[in-house]
């Protein structure tokens, strides 16, 4: 009985001086994504594809294995695209694709205390999945000084999936505000493995950059 009681005292202890950081939190962020597409081909020549400004909202659930490692689970709102040039003889123009993602992504979380339980930076990485909500594309074309510009859905033009699958890599700041909040501020690059075009001629991936920052809530 002495032991049995001895066992319960030391679990109530060492629960009572677990830290902050150990404990499951969730996490609100918003930010930018800086959008791009990769283009590649052997047979022809591609046109450059320019970075687009554009949303990205999400949430997450941090989930501890141990006081450094543990594993994010996310969700949240993706807007990507590109803005490719061309010219052709007399004629130039400019293709925009605005694409709304909704995205999943399962990463392994490393984190590394600064200063205490108040300042940490955390590093993340892992695979991420996305579904295509929605698509647009805007093709503007300027020939002597004629310029003529049309927007359609991108499936009545462009023979792309609807999903896309990439591998995420970034990190972070937290600031605790108090003991269960906090600030987080961090950026994550996605690189794209899909394949957009499903026409041999060319392979068009996505690259991703996001800005992000948001609030995290520690759950007891």
């Amino acid at each position: 009985m002495r032991n049995f009681r001895y066992l319960i005292l030391s679990t109530l202890f060492l629960f009572a001086g677990s830290p902050a950081s150990a404990q499951i939190s969730l996490s609100m962020m918003g930010g930018a994504n800086l959008a791009s597409t990769e283009l590649s081909s052997d047979d022809v020549a591609v046109p450059t594809s320019e970075t687009v400004t554009r949303i990205s909202l999400g949430v997450a659930a941090n989930f501890p294995l141990t006081r450094h490692f543990g594993i994010q689970l996310g969700g949240g709102y993706s807007q990507r695209g590109s803005n490719t040039r061309f010219t052709d003889g007399d004629a130039t123009g400019e293709s925009l694709i605005e694409a709304n993602y909704a995205e999943l992504t399962a990463l392994g979380r490393l984190a590394i205390p600064l200063y205490g339980d108040r300042f940490s930076v955390h590093l993340l990485a892992g695979p991420a999945f996305a579904y295509e909500a929605s698509c647009d594309a805007t093709m503007s074309t300027m020939v002597e000084d004629r310029a003529v510009s049309t927007t359609a859905a991108c499936g009545d033009d462009l023979d792309r999936p609807a999903y896309d699958f990439g591998l995420v890599g970034g990190g972070g700041l937290e600031i605790g505000l108090t003991r269960d909040l906090g600030l987080n501020f961090g950026a994550l690059y996605n690189y794209g493995l899909t394949d957009l075009d499903n026409a041999d001629e060319a392979t068009v991936q996505h690259r991703v950059l996001t800005l992000r920052a948001g609030l995290s809530y520690s759950i007891r």
